[in-house]
């Protein structure tokens, strides 16, 4: 159908709709019409529904995952009291999801320790259950659920009809139950809420919340999941609150790494020869500049491995912000000290020569699975390297247009040490060194000592903010980027919600290629 056509599509399906409620007697006629036009769309979103199943066999995504179990405060209402932590990468196969988990290596003496007390003293959770949110399961079809529709609601720059989605009486095993949005053109379903059923004690679904954007012409991916339960019991004595968020990006992996296809390959011919007969020429380069290319060559080859492995963005938007703030140390007046800091600390190794080690500028040491790059790549510094950087950041940021700023600076730091205990898994990063751990700060504490105490209860300070309120990832192309939303005034200290994960409202929006554009403009 063409875009004209199924606009009309809808515009139909509503009228019927509309008029088949209303208090006047409906004629024959009239309901026959609501009814095939019901039929129709319907056919039309169950078909859309097994064919994203379909073309997910062709994409391979990272997943990311990452729950918090929250506990009641007197102040602030619920706050995260422990977390949880999974990266895979999604495989679809004739089985069904195949989670191919990106972990740290563990002794085994250790892992079956933690497996242990994982499964006795807290709920299991199983990172494939969480990839499930994004489909709905395969009773999705007319012959076990009905779909009665509730509305027309914009998500973003998208019109959508909302279903609520109703199992038949007849309907066994696990069903999804909840509500559904149609964007109105294709019919292809972006948003999903709701939970699975039946619930059992043994077998716990979260209710979720799940997004897709459309990351091609025509094709909408899952992108987002929220979860939320309050109250779960999961024995006999024990309840849950947890929320957490499901993140998918890397569906265009095969792009990353500057690649490019074999067709596109080109020979040049070969380079004059600018050398005297003497061996010397003008590019030839000295011994301590083939010591620094060969520490450059080894960060070059990581930083590639891990753009080509998903778990490092593209150079992008973001990159020229982070770049900005580096030469704010000596040209502009900044408003990120915070982040200065951190960069601080990092261009701190840059100036003292800390390298990488110079074993990865081994093309060899690049060979292996994408789930094995937070094994292979090992990126922590010695302790007498990080306490070098902190001290010469220090200096830098004293010199720099940040230091009538460094207590917001060393605000974060307060609250990054007040949450760390409960937060170990946001706090431990995957490549590189802690910078807390338990109420203990290991970097840049000195900020942290001239900072003004945290006070939970006061609106106007913010020494973090939620997960996410900064920068935003592309699903497609990992390309960063920063977040434009307004500041929204904040009316309690229960809005403040540091570190925390909060629902996700992406603006959905059409993407259309240049062909489209045009062929519309002349319509």
């Amino acid at each position: 159908m063409s875009i004209a056509r199924n606009s009309i599509f809808a515009a139909m399906l509503v009228s019927s709709l509309a008029m088949a409620s209303l208090d006047a007697p409906s004629t024959p006629s009239s309901d026959q019409a609501a009814h095939s036009t019901y039929e129709a769309l319907s056919n039309s979103i169950f078909y859309h529904e097994a064919k994203l199943v379909e073309n997910m066999h062709k994409y391979s995504p990272l997943v990311e995952t990452y729950i918090q179990q929250m506990k009641q405060d007197p102040e602030l209402g619920k706050v995260p009291a422990s977390d949880n932590y999974f990266l895979g990468r999604l495989v679809l196969d004739n089985r069904g999801i195949n989670d191919q988990t990106y972990g740290k290596k563990q002794s085994g003496k250790f892992k079956r320790v933690l497996d242990r007390l994982d499964g006795f003293y807290k709920m299991k959770y199983v990172p494939q259950g969480f990839m499930q949110l994004i489909f709905l399961n395969s009773g999705f079809d007319r012959e076990d659920c009905e779909l009665k529709y509730q509305r027309q609601e914009f998500l973003g720059e998208v019109r959508t009809l909302v279903f609520n989605v109703v199992p038949l009486k007849h309907t066994k095993g696990v069903h999804f139950v909840g509500r559904i949005w149609v964007e109105d053109q294709d019919y292809n379903i972006v948003r999903i809420n709701g939970t699975y059923a039946p619930q059992s004690r043994g077998k716990h679904y979260f209710h979720f919340d799940s997004w897709r954007l459309n990351l091609q012409p025509g094709l909408w991916l899952p992108a987002y999941v929220y979860t939320e339960d309050s109250d779960v019991k999961y024995d006999l004595v024990r309840k849950l609150s947890m929320k957490g968020q499901t993140r998918l990006w890397g569906y265009d992996l095969k792009h990353s790494g500057q690649q490019t296809e074999f067709t596109d390959m080109q020979v040049e011919s070969p380079a004059k020869d600018v050398a005297d007969h003497s061996g010397n020429g003008a590019n030839e380069i000295s011994p301590i500049e083939s010591q620094q290319k060969w520490q450059r060559e080894a960060e070059d080859s990581v930083l590639d491995r891990m753009e080509r492995a998903g778990v490092l963005a593209p150079d992008g938007e973001a990159s020229k912000v982070l770049q900005a703030v580096v030469n704010n140390f000596e040209v502009v007046l900044p408003d990120e000290a915070s982040l200065a800091m951190v960069l601080s600390h990092e261009l701190a190794h840059i100036a003292l020569g800390h390298s990488v080690d110079t074993k990865y500028a081994f093309s060899d040491r690049m060979i292996f699975p994408d789930e094995d790059v937070l094994r292979k790549l090992v990126m922590q510094r010695s302790e007498t390297d990080e306490m070098a950087a902190d001290k010469k950041a220090s200096e830098l940021l004293r010199n720099s247009p940040y230091k009538d700023k460094l207590a917001n600076a060393g605000l974060f730091l307060r609250a990054l040490q007040a949450h760390a205990h409960e937060l170990t898994w946001l706090i431990d990063p995957n490549f590189g060194n802690r910078m807390a751990k338990g109420r203990e700060l290991f970097r840049m504490a000195s900020l942290e000592q001239s900072a003004p105490q945290l006070q939970r209860g006061d609106v106007h300070q913010l020494a973090a903010l939620p997960l996410g309120s900064r920068v935003k990832l592309d699903p497609w192309d990992d390309q960063v980027s920063l977040q434009k939303s307004k500041p929204v005034p904040l009316l309690t200290a229960r809005d403040k919600m540091p570190f925390e994960v909060t629902p996700m409202f992406p603006n959905l929006a059409r993407t259309t290629n240049a062909a489209d554009v045009v062929a519309q403009q002349k319509q």
